[in-house]
């Protein structure tokens, strides 16, 4: 009854009243500017994985061949199967080494210069004189090179001299490399022997002649070029009984074979190879029993065998030398058969690695002579943690842990307004284990040093994360943030 009796008297004031506080206390919520808030998230370290097999040596070693044609008679051996077979070798050789290969006649025209009628296909120009330049072509030509050969009715056959005779002729013109594998490859359906004054074979004077080379070119090898492995692989008749006009390239299989095991002196550490021990005739191919197609198989395998099979005992992990892309405490070693070998400390006795740092020029390769140098952070292995052909390693690394020493706002801050948070926890205004607003910066790296240069820890770390025309808080203390930390800053803008 009482509201009945008195709505109508203070309906209006009551309307008024409650529009009056409904206003005010709108006020503040709709008509002051919003707060704004920036936030950063500091990047998390990142791992890196990387598997690489010793199928492929880590830096492609110089190989350089000197093939020799037979260019008598018919030339039997100039057939698009052998000019296949050819081009099939090149293409095996250039996707793995660093390579110079000079074709040429194995028998010269009479009153002909050392070079005449020969090609030189190489991966790269560099190092090569003008007469090597001249003679050179690209590798998809060399077999149609073959048909330039021209065909000589001469039965004087001299491919061992010529052998020898053209790989000391190329050094000085680049084409012959010191530190490079070193291979002759020579195909004849002849011999290459001695006659006494009756013109019948003499044995005597052949092996002396054999004898002879075989000193030259070892001592070729050794001193001049210093050469990683000399081998003469011959394609040869290994009887006289498979085609009624060739003869047994005896020579050639014995000069294969007295190269192939010829010694380095006492002390080298070049060492001899090792694919075809206990073999009668190493090095040595018989044309007879081989299709042409296959003719380079004996070529390719012992490329395989020999010239990629290294053994390492370093291996890197970053070229960069600084800033640090990884966090040397936390490298790990696997195998791809799964063995995972762990860090040695001291002299590195047993099975596993150390962290070597960085290196210059260091050699990656111990077998089968030291070499493929590489400059960058590396590690050793020990023991089973060597690698070797076709061995792959599993090396994972993770980044450094980076520190943060500023915050960059987007809009100028209100000061008195500002909130900080660091993962959840609050953060104050103070200048020993807080923040400190330092005003705006054209340019500003938020990383530092931190506790890993205490004793300048604003010095800048790389890589930099740098933030430009912005606002910022330097953080002091125990605010100093790391990977993986959320920072949250929330503040009133100042409106001047």
């Amino acid at each position: 009854m009482f509201l009945q009796k008195c709505r109508p008297k203070y309906a209006g004031l009551f309307a008024i009243l409650m529009f009056t506080l409904g206003f005010v206390g709108c006020a503040k919520e709709e008509f002051m500017a919003k707060k704004s808030q920036d936030s950063f998230s500091a990047p998390l370290t990142f791992s890196n994985n990387s598997t690489v097999c010793s199928q492929f040596t880590l830096i492609k070693p110089r190989v350089d061949f000197l093939f020799l044609w037979d260019n008598t008679s018919s030339q039997t051996f100039v057939t698009n199967e052998t000019k296949q077979a050819l081009s099939n070798t090149i293409n095996y050789i250039s996707d793995r080494f660093d390579f110079h290969i000079l074709m040429a006649p194995l028998v010269p025209l009479p009153g002909s210069a050392i070079n005449d009628v020969a090609y030189l296909i190489t991966s790269s120009t560099f190092g090569l004189g003008q007469s090597a330049l001249n003679i050179r072509v690209e590798k998809n030509e060399a077999a149609n090179t073959l048909n330039n050969f021209l065909t000589t009715s001469s039965s004087n056959e001299k491919g061992i001299q010529r052998s020898y005779d053209m790989l000391n002729a190329n050094i000085s013109n680049g084409i012959f490399r010191q530190d490079a594998y070193t291979v002759v490859v020579l195909m004849s359906n002849g011999n290459d022997f001695k006659v006494d004054s009756n013109g019948a074979y003499d044995p005597v004077s052949t092996n002396q002649y054999i004898q002879t080379y075989k000193n030259l070119l070892v001592n070729l090898r050794n001193t001049t070029l210093h050469s990683t492995q000399l081998r003469f692989i011959s394609l040869v008749a290994q009887t006289d009984k498979c085609h009624p006009f060739w003869r047994q390239g005896g020579s050639y299989t014995t000069m294969s074979q007295q190269l192939y095991s010829a010694p380095f002196p006492s002390g080298d550490l070049r060492k001899l190879p090792y694919d075809q021990a206990g073999d009668s005739t190493p090095d040595s191919y018989d044309v007879c029993t081989s299709d042409f197609v296959h003719l380079f198989d004996g070529v390719n395998n012992s490329i395989q065998d020999t010239v990629i099979a290294h053994k390492y005992n370093f291996w890197p992990i970053s070229a960069v030398q600084s800033p640090l892309t990884f966090d040397p405490n936390k490298i790990r070693v696997q195998k791809a058969n799964g063995d995972e070998f762990f860090e040695i400390a001291g002299s590195g006795q047993g099975n596993g690695w150390r962290y070597a740092g960085y290196l210059t020029n260091q050699n990656t390769r111990y077998e089968p002579s030291p070499g493929e140098a590489f400059t960058g952070h590396m590690i050793e292995l020990f023991g089973t943690a060597r690698v070797t052909y076709p061995e792959c390693i599993l090396i994972s690394t993770v980044s450094p842990t980076y520190y943060y020493g500023y915050v960059a706002m987007n809009g100028k801050p209100l000061v008195s307004s500002i909130r900080v948070t660091i993962d959840g926890r609050s953060i104050p205004q103070s200048n020993v284990d807080g923040w400190e607003y330092i005003g705006q910066e054209a340019s500003q790296n938020l990383r530092i040093q931190g506790p890993n240069f205490p004793q300048d820890p604003y010095q800048e770390a790389l890589p930099a994360d740098i933030r430009t025309n912005a606002y910022f808080l330097k953080m002091h203390g125990t605010a100093i943030f790391k990977s993986g930390a959320v920072v949250n800053v929330v503040y009133d803008p100042d409106g001047t």
